[in-house]
């Protein structure tokens, strides 16, 4: 049977603690409460709560529904800032929760104090109780799920439960699961706890019904989000997928994370301190050293064991924030540390103690404070000042404006609270949702005023060919139908996908690829800048998803396609760019093809000291620069083109002497491969740089070009020779 001590049950505890510490944890987490709108997920809980709109998965109906009934019942500032103050609220009530286990289990205020106070004043958490986000209420949760399984079992000692706490826990493990799936990694713990304290209940056929029962009215608070779907006339079967199941997290589990170290260490380090793991590791002991206090010991370490287990593979950008319930778990530790220690001091050194540990406690908050106060200033980055700026821009009526999902979900809000140009329609950007691209091209082809408002990350580099960005004010852009004039490149890059073309433009550089094929694969596309000299300028590889590819990634692109890919402008002095695509799968690099070059900008033939134009096959010799220093011979060779070519041929250089011997030869691809011949277009002007030795006797210089699989030579045009002589002169 389950006790923590012979007399525990007989004893009523105090509330004056918990409750003076719940006001305390209350007026730290106002006083560094964010004032306003927020950006990130915040924002949208905020508008959910406003709307009565689920947010991203998985849904948290019980938090949304609870959120717009605070709002409409706390009479404190504006809408956002009591959505603020409701994390405040549950926070600061998991803290003197914490407190009122701890003092229930060992009866030492102060020590009771210590452990609470380490989880108040923890970065996670109290960043977590001044904005608008769900982790305050789950910890609240399990905070008083341990709370009544405590009651229980200590209830069930005395053989004097029937059953009443036991349906309230499975009601509110219900409601739990109704808010965070967070709480599925506590069901291991829960079980074996029932388990521990009392097994016949688990072969209790009927009673484990009726446990259900309750459990299933706690959690069926979720039919609120397909119920509110068919309200709208929504897709049932996506808003299951995607709200309720979380179907698009299902990615974010793509193995063991890079970092477990700062997971399983560093990160509770940060939170408590080395005096803080140290009680906490004290307090493991102390639970599991005695067979009376397993359940509770058990059942804290599976939950600790569980979180950071999930943690490790998560691939979460904030993954310190699904840490809160271990932090949770390890507050208390600390708690039943200092108290195990305490009872092997003598009295007038437990006080002592137990005050150095609450004064290390209260030392985080001069620690975090400053912390606290940057990070609200990050999470607010003054989206509300934005979002009122897009909205009080002189935009058409019933213009049609999409932003990215930070900036949608803060305009919608501004609209919906304060009726600001509620005729413009906003909405965000979905990264990977087909349909979202096809009714912009079905609005864009009504004549409706489209923009992409260019606040927050939006940066659209991607749209169809025939469409063109507008530049409005440095905030918008507006997309409109228009005339584009590319110079055709027409290179082949796999038998799916060509370059077509490309132009400069004031918005950019745009490539145009010809789609002849579907790609399976979201792959990056990229442009490469290089001068004269073949040296490297300039890169930009776009991501495979994302804003900037406006949710038309490849795996999208359908047969006969023309996509416009803006890149950011050239460098001035760039002569070639390279462009192609290629899949990135964790650091594998999968090209996809082959990649292309074409010229933009060539020599001036002005600039050519020895003009030729002689014709080598399809291939124009125009002229050449030569230089001889420091016994060596610098060849600067002009090449251009009649007619497209039909394959990559080399190029050959031979030194001789007056007999005709060769004394020195240079054999390799033009452009140091960089450029190969069956890239080259009429109208280009390619200089191909050569260096060689210049050897005594030298007295003439042949060059041409010539197929390396064959060895077969092109010919002039003028007089059948295979080869161009360059005059040496004095």
């Amino acid at each position: 049977m389950y006790q923590i001590t012979k007399a525990r049950a007989n004893i009523s505890p105090s509330f004056l603690l918990p409750i003076g510490l719940f006001l305390a944890s209350l007026a730290v987490y106002i006083y560094t409460l964010a004032p306003g709108m927020l950006r990130g997920d915040s924002g949208e809980f905020q508008y959910a709560m406003v709307t009565l709109e689920p947010p991203h998965a998985p849904g948290y109906p019980l938090y949304t529904l609870l959120g717009w009934l605070w709002l409409h019942l706390i009479p404190l500032g504006t809408l956002a800032y009591r959505a603020n103050l409701l994390s405040a609220f549950f926070g600061a009530l998991t803290v003197s929760l914490i407190c009122l286990i701890t003092m229930r289990m060992t009866r030492r205020p102060l020590a009771s104090l210590a452990g609470a106070l380490y989880l108040a004043l923890s970065y996670v958490f109290w960043s977590q109780s001044v904005i608008t986000e769900v982790y305050t209420f789950n910890a609240f949760f399990l905070a008083l799920l341990i709370y009544l399984l405590l009651l229980w079992g200590e209830r069930t000692q005395l053989e004097r439960e029937n059953h009443r706490l036991l349906y309230a826990i499975a009601l509110l493990y219900g409601l739990s699961l109704a808010h965070h799936r967070l709480m599925l990694l506590v069901f291991p713990a829960l079980l074996l706890f029932i388990w521990q304290v009392n097994r016949q209940i688990l072969l209790d056929r009927g009673l484990l019904l009726r446990l259900g029962a309750f459990l299933t009215l706690g959690s069926s608070i979720y039919l609120y989000i397909p119920l509110r779907v068919l309200f709208r006339r929504g897709a049932l079967s996506k808003a299951l997928f995607s709200k309720v199941l979380g179907g698009g997290f299902l990615s974010s589990f793509l193995g063991l994370r890079s970092d477990p170290l700062r997971l399983i260490f560093w990160l509770p380090q940060e939170q408590f301190g080395y005096l803080g793991l140290l009680l906490g590791g004290i307090g493991v002991y102390a639970l599991l050293r005695h067979k009376r206090t397993h359940p509770l010991g058990f059942f804290l370490l599976i939950i600790y064991c569980t979180t950071l287990l999930f943690s490790l593979f998560y691939r979460a950008w904030d993954i310190q924030v699904f840490l809160t319930p271990a932090f949770l778990t390890l507050a208390l530790w600390i708690g039943l540390g200092v108290a195990f220690v305490a009872a092997f001091l003598p009295r007038y050194l437990r006080f002592g103690l137990e005050a150095t540990v609450v004064l290390s406690a209260l030392l985080l908050l001069w620690g975090n404070y400053p912390r606290l106060t940057a990070y609200t200033a990050r999470v607010d980055g003054g989206i509300e000042a934005e979002a009122r700026e897009v909205l009080n821009y002189p935009l058409e009526e019933g213009a049609i404006l999409k932003a990215d999902w930070v900036m949608a979900t803060a305009l919608q809000y501004l609209q919906r609270v304060e009726g600001l140009r509620a005729d413009i329609r906003v909405s965000g950007i979905a990264l990977k949702d087909k349909r979202d691209y096809e009714r912009l091209l079905t609005i864009l082809d009504s004549d409706q005023p489209v923009y992409f408002s260019l606040f927050g990350e939006l940066n659209i580099t991607r749209l169809p060919f025939g469409y063109l960005l507008e530049p409005i004010d440095g905030r918008f852009l507006r997309v409109t139908k228009g005339e584009s004039s590319p110079v055709m490149v027409e290179k082949r890059i796999e038998e799916r996908v060509s370059l077509w073309g490309y132009e400069e433009r004031e918005d950019g550089f745009a490539i145009y690829w010809m789609v002849e094929g579907g790609l399976e694969r979201d792959h990056i596309t990229y442009l490469h800048a290089f001068d004269l000299d073949q040296e490297a300028l300039w890169q930009e590889d776009k991501e495979a998803t994302g804003e900037a590819v406006y949710i038309y990634p490849t795996s999208h692109w359908q047969e006969g396609d023309i996509v416009q890919d803006i890149f950011p402008s050239i460098p001035p002095d760039t002569a070639y760019l390279r462009a192609g695509l290629y899949h990135l799968e964790g650091e594998e690099i999968t090209p996809l093809g082959q990649a292309t070059v074409f010229m933009v900008r060539g020599a001036d033939p002005k600039e050519i000291s020895h003009p030729l134009a002689i014709e080598l096959g399809d291939a124009l010799l125009l002229g050449y620069d030569l230089v001889f220093e420091r016994e060596r011979c610098e060849l600067l060779l002009y090449w251009g083109a009649m007619q497209p070519m039909d394959g990559d041929y080399n190029v050959f250089i031979h030194l001789l002497d007056e007999g005709g011997d060769i004394l020195a030869q240079g054999d390799s691809q033009p452009l140091g491969g960089l450029y190969p011949t069956s890239l080259w277009r009429p109208g280009d002007v390619a200089p191909d740089r050569h260096s060689l030795p210049s050897p005594p006797g030298l007295a003439e210089i042949r060059v041409g070009l010539y197929d390396w699989r064959t060895g077969e030579r092109l010919s002039r045009h003028d007089s059948g020779q295979d080869y161009v002589v360059i005059e040496i002169h004095d």
